[in-house]
This record gives structure tokens, C-alpha cells and sequence, in this order.
């Protein structure tokens, strides 16, 4: 494993592959950014419209996540981002976003990873949300599914638009009151 530069070893079923799992610095992101940009591609075209690849470059250059890049070799064949879930009484690493080629061959040592690195930040657990795809990887490596995410899609009419600027903005006096009043 190594955090910014330390090989995993052999992998099973591969002659002496190994796989080198590399936490990138946020001052290094657009210089590897080329190495991964066709695997954000694919994670576009799965989002069913809620990201492009622009915004998945954002996410890990501006926003407090963290980026592996996955290499055989000097070759990135995947990568992954993580970011922290902190609620009231626990903090979570979130595997957020996955993406990559050879998956069976990686996916096992790069969640060893992940977890080393989540207990080294003392986090309470891992989590992810997750493709009905991927569900058996992650029951395999220990996760069990506590929560299902349906979506359905609304008809959003101009005239009913909402400014989403004013979604989460609360007066703190009429919070402060409603919890009181136990509502």
C-alpha cells in the first residue's frame, strides 16, 4: 500500500502484478488529471445526467476529497475519491466515487487501503452508495446494506421553479423555536 508511492505486491490470478495505489496531493491534481480523465468520462455517462466530467474534475480539485489513483506499473487503470461523512455522533470515509479497468484485480487490496487510511484519520467506518452492480463486491469485502437509495424523476414546470439558493437558508430564531416546541 502506500500513500504517495509504496507498491501493494502480487496480486492472485496475476504474474507478479503489482499495483500501486497513490494518494495525490490537491497541488498535483492537474498534472494527473490526463491519467483519469477517461475513466470520469465513463462515471458521466453513468450518472444518469447528474455530473459531467467538469464537475467531477471540481469535486476533486476544489472540494475537501481525497484522490487515489490506481496504476499497474506506470499505467492508471482506475481511481477512486473519498470524502468525509460526519454526523452528529459518527464520521465516516465515504468511497464516493469509483472508476477504473481491471477492477476484480485491484478492488480487493485498494479497499485495504482505504480502510488503513480511514483508521489512520479515526474514522468510525466506512460507507458508499452504490451500483446494484457493485452490491456483491461490497457484501464480499465486509459491507452490509443498511440503506437503499430509489430516485424518481419529477416534472419541474418553470413557473413552480424554486430558487435553490433559498433551499437551505434558515432563520436561526424560528429553528431555535420550532425544536423547542418539539416540532
Amino acid at each position: 500500500r502506500r500513500y504517495n508511492g509504496y507498491a501493494t505486491g502480487s496480486k492472485k490470478g496475476c504474474l507478479n502484478m503489482a499495483f500501486t495505489f497513490d494518494l495525490i496531493p490537491k497541488d498535483e491534481i492537474i498534472s494527473v488529471w490526463p491519467e483519469i480523465a477517461h475513466f470520469a468520462k465513463n462515471l458521466e455517462r453513468r450518472s444518469h445526467g447528474r455530473f459531467i466530467v467538469a464537475d467531477i474534475f471540481h469535486q476533486i480539485a476544489e472540494d475537501p476529497y481525497f484522490v487515489w489513483i490506481v496504476r499497474d506499473e506506470e499505467n492508471a487503470v482506475g481511481f477512486f475519491i473519498c470524502g468525509v461523512n460526519s454526523y452528529p455522533r459518527k464520521t465516516y470515509l465515504d468511497l464516493n466515487t469509483l472508476s477504473g479497468t481491471r477492477l476484480k484485480e485491484w478492488i480487493d487490496e485498494g479497499f485495504r487501503v482505504v480502510e488503513d487510511f480511514a483508521i489512520k484519520l479515526g474514522m468510525d467506518g466506512l460507507e458508499t452508495s452504490t451500483t446494484p452492480a457493485m452490491e456483491r463486491i461490497w457484501k464480499d469485502l465486509g459491507f452490509t446494506k443498511e440503506f437503499i437509495v430509489m430516485t424518481k424523476q419529477v416534472e419541474n414546470k418553470e413557473n413552480n421553479s424554486v430558487d435553490k439558493s433559498d433551499l437551505l437558508s434558515v432563520n436561526a430564531d424560528e429553528l431555535l423555536k420550532e425544536v423547542a416546541n418539539g416540532r
